[in-house]
């Protein structure tokens, strides 16, 4: 246990230059974004004592005689009476019957009054009493019991201002999230709305915690990330490449149907990487690919991104948010979780001469050996994470071309896609990334 007066010493910024500050005396106050700072800019405004829902603040009145109160605005936070109580009502309104303190009130109930450092007037006409008891209702319908929250004055935010500043946080809500998933789903389809609602819920809070740890945060990155994520991980529900049966009809070859027990969980079902036994060698993995209409998917995994022949192309085939694909990936990503040294393998041994030629047992260099590739996705944590350091390390250009978004670009198509064929190398699903992108464009970006 570290004893309480333990020092803590931090480098900090100030006015005058930089310093190292002992955090753990009592005496230095720490503060941060949820404190509201003034030197942030907030302003606190408690000088108005006007019982009448008017404002009469002098710190107000002087931002607009400065002409700063528009850039000001949004950071002021302003003590005044509670607007939804009910039993204020006429104290705080029933000026617009009786008029005001400094109002002149003639026989003809109008109300008259001089707009101070000028010679100008202005008036208005009372409300009666009828008009008055209208108002009152209406007003009464629109109160709620706050409890002790709403009693007296209270501080306000701007809404705008406040929404702002809490979405540097950049945490999501789960049903946020789940909107993005679900861009690509029929929404008569109540049964995998469910069901992706309910995958969700076990991996918005690692993907909110890797969003943040990786860097990618700001709306662009993140709607990016989601859109693109959902469509390699099937929406929460694929985090491992299945396999799909090969058939030649009529002299064209075509895809089948889903090999059932590539699909299954390799940690909690299988025990094990799939391949590992003889029975469930797959050659889809390692010769050429075609779906269901017989369009070319890919070619073998075997001699390529590292692998070492067909065991590797099975071995390693694509798993995680982002489908982390081949040996090279795999190594890297061991490598920086510590699972594996590099003082166990050779860099760069896919340039080894008997590598090229296609004859693993010839090779000098030492490619890297992991016998538990499935560690990707024994939790939610490791999918996720795979995914954004996949990003942030394999394919850090595109964060690039992920900052060139916004919600006020035209042509989004035209950036959904460079990100595509950055992050995938084609244009693979990429009307599912579109929906999926623009989903999260939509309940992410909207602008305040």
């Amino acid at each position: 246990m570290v004893p309480a007066t333990a020092p803590l010493w931090m480098t900090v910024n100030y006015p005058g230059g930089q310093g190292v500050v002992n955090l753990a005396v009592a005496a230095v106050k720490k503060f941060s974004d949820a404190d509201f700072p003034h030197w942030a800019g907030w302003q606190l405004v408690n000088d108005d004592k006007d019982t009448h829902s008017q404002c009469n603040s002098a710190a107000i009145r002087k931002l607009r005689e400065e002409n700063r109160y528009a850039a000001q605005s949004r950071k002021l936070i302003c003590c005044m009476p509670f607007e939804w109580e009910k039993s204020t009502i006429d104290a705080r309104y029933k000026w617009l019957m009786t008029g005001l303190p400094w109002e002149q009130c003639t026989p003809e109930k109008t109300a008259i009054w001089r707009i101070p450092v000028t010679n100008e007037s202005k008036d208005r006409v009372l409300m009666n009493e009828k008009d008055y008891d209208r108002f009152k209702q209406h007003a009464e319908a629109l109160c709620f019991d706050s409890g002790a929250l709403g009693s007296g004055k209270v501080w306000h935010f701007d809404p705008r201002g406040f929404i702002e500043h809490f979405r540097k946080c950049g945490w999501l809500d789960c049903k946020i999230i789940k909107e993005v998933m679900a861009a690509n789903t029929n929404k008569k389809n109540k049964n995998a709305l469910t069901t992706i609602q309910d995958i969700t819920l076990q991996y918005y809070v690692d993907i909110n915690k890797l969003m943040n740890k990786y860097n990618l945060s700001g709306a662009n990155r993140i709607c990016h990330f989601l859109g693109q994520g959902a469509v390699e991980s099937g929406y929460l529900l694929s985090m491992q490449e299945a396999s799909q049966q090969q058939n030649v009809v009529n002299g064209v070859q075509k895809g089948g149907n889903i090999v059932e027990i590539s699909t299954y969980n390799e940690t909690t079902e299988l025990g094990h990487w799939y391949g590992l036994l003889d029975t469930e060698k797959d050659k889809y993995f390692y010769e050429k690919k075609y779906n269901s209409r017989g369009g070319y998917i890919t070619g073998s995994y075997s001699w390529i991104n590292g692998n070492c022949g067909d065991v590797d192309a099975q071995k390693f085939r694509g798993r995680g948010f982002k489908m982390l694909t081949g040996l090279d990936t795999y190594a890297s990503y061991w490598v920086y979780r510590g699972w594996l040294s590099v003082k166990d393998f050779d860099k760069y041994w896919w340039d080894d001469p008997a590598y090229k030629n296609k004859k693993s047992a010839a090779m000098k260099k030492r490619p890297p050996k992991i016998d538990s590739p499935q560690r990707v996705t024994e939790n939610t944590y490791n999918c996720i994470d795979t995914g954004a350091f996949f990003i942030a390390c394999f394919k850090s250009k595109v964060l690039k071309i992920m900052d060139e978004d916004s919600s006020e670009v035209s042509d989004d198509n035209n950036i959904i896609e460079r990100v595509t064929k950055r992050i995938n190398g084609g244009d693979k699903g990429i009307a599912e990334r579109k929906i999926a992108t623009k989903k999260a464009k939509e309940v992410i970006d909207d602008q305040i």
